[in-house]
Order: C-alpha cells, then sequence, then structure tokens
C-alpha cells in the first residue's frame, strides 16, 4: 500500500510520525475488516459474529505477519472475514459486503478532515492544531490509501469481488475461476512493482488525488 516501509520514519528520526502511522494503520485495517463484518451480519449471515468478527477488538482483526511486513516494507494485509454468500438475503448483498470496507476506510478519512477542519475553526493554539494536523492527515491518508488499494481488482483484494458482481451472468463463471489461481499473488506483486518502476506510481497518484477531493469536501 505505501511505497515504503514505515521503519524509514524512525531512520529519518521521525519517532512521533511513526507511532501515529503505525496506530493510524492499524486503527484503518480494524474498521476495514469490522466494516466487512457488520456489512455480512446485515445482509443475514452471522458468520463474522460466530467467528468473533463483529468487533473493535485489534487481536481479532490484526494479522501479526501481515502488519509487521507492511512496517517492513509498506505492504501487509489484515485477517480476512469469512462469510457465506448463500445466506445474504439481498441479491445485491455480496457487493455491498465486499463494498463495506472501501465505504468505512473513506468514511474514516472524511471523518478525519472533517474533524481536522472543526479543530482549525475552534483552535488558535498552534501547538494543538499541528499535533492535530499531523494525526488526523496522516490518519485520512492512511485511509485513502487503504480503499484505493483494496479497490483494484486483482485477487484476492476486494476489487476482484466487486468485479464479480458488476460482470454480466456469462462472464462472472469464468472470472470466479480465476479468482482462485494460485498465481494470483504473483500477479498482483507484479501489477505493484509495474506501478512503481515502470509506470510512474498511478496508484500513488489516484491516492493523493482523492485525498485532496475528500479535502475539498470538507472545506479545504
Amino acid at each position: 500500500m505505501f511505497s515504503g516501509g514505515l521503519l524509514t520514519l524512525l531512520a529519518e528520526g521521525q519517532i512521533i510520525a511513526f507511532i501515529i502511522a503505525v496506530a493510524a494503520i492499524a486503527l484503518s485495517f480494524i474498521i476495514h475488516e469490522w466494516g466487512h463484518a457488520y456489512a455480512a451480519v446485515l445482509m443475514g449471515d452471522d458468520t463474522p459474529r460466530f467467528d468473533g468478527r463483529l468487533t473493535l477488538n485489534p487481536a481479532k482483526h490484526i494479522d501479526p505477519i501481515g502488519f509487521v511486513l507492511i512496517l517492513l516494507v509498506g505492504f501487509g494485509w489484515a485477517k480476512p472475514v469469512m462469510t457465506n454468500p448463500s445466506r445474504y438475503r439481498h441479491k445485491w448483498g455480496d457487493l455491498l459486503v465486499s463494498s463495506a470496507g472501501i465505504i468505512m476506510n473513506l468514511l474514516l478519512a472524511i471523518l478525519s478532515l472533517g474533524l481536522l477542519r472543526l479543530v482549525f475553526n475552534l483552535s488558535d493554539d498552534a501547538a494543538v492544531v499541528g499535533m492535530a494536523q499531523q494525526v488526523l492527515q496522516i490518519v485520512a491518508i492512511t485511509n485513502v490509501g487503504l480503499a484505493i488499494f483494496n479497490a483494484i481488482p486483482i485477487p484476492p483484494l476486494d476489487g476482484s469481488h466487486i468485479l464479480l458482481n458488476l460482470l454480466p451472468k456469462h462472464m462472472q463463471f469464468q472470472w470466479r475461476q480465476a479468482m482462485y489461481s494460485p498465481n494470483n499473488t504473483f500477479l498482483l506483486f507484479g501489477a505493484l512493482l509495474l506501478n512503481y518502476y515502470v509506470l510512474g506510481n498511478p496508484l500513488g497518484k489516484l491516492i493523493f488525488a482523492t485525498y485532496g477531493g475528500l479535502a475539498r469536501l470538507v472545506g479545504f
């Protein structure tokens, strides 16, 4: 999700920024997976509830290996929420559940920017404003980054499930088969390498463009 590991912040002596970034990533992962769990239960599937995923407890959502990797190399993951789409009450249930994590991250980004706008409007204390700006901007950009990254239509990312539900019926069977290919991990890594080293990081540009759009939405 990020162009480099967060340990570079420590190497640069930005200890507070590192701590804030780690907390922001943890919060983003938790909210993302909770969104999937809540949407699934809302659609009629209690599997996440039985699995203990309908909670904001970090231990239920954070994958230790995935979290350490995002600190080291800038790419990681959380524990996926298991669901049973056959239990959904609505024909668009799978699309809603697949999109829920992305939606929650975007909402958290908007909330963070909205709170920052409020701080700017209400506080004349430069120290307070500076700290709020550092914390809330990191939370906002982290959530935008996670939302955009997960929207990529490459399995196992959420975007592949969203695409499945938007494809015509006659194409869904072939795409569903492709989603379970053992080569998808290599395809995803290849796409990320292509993004950074060949195409000039359009993914990063899209993340910052989306962040800028949300900032303007709340009045910046």
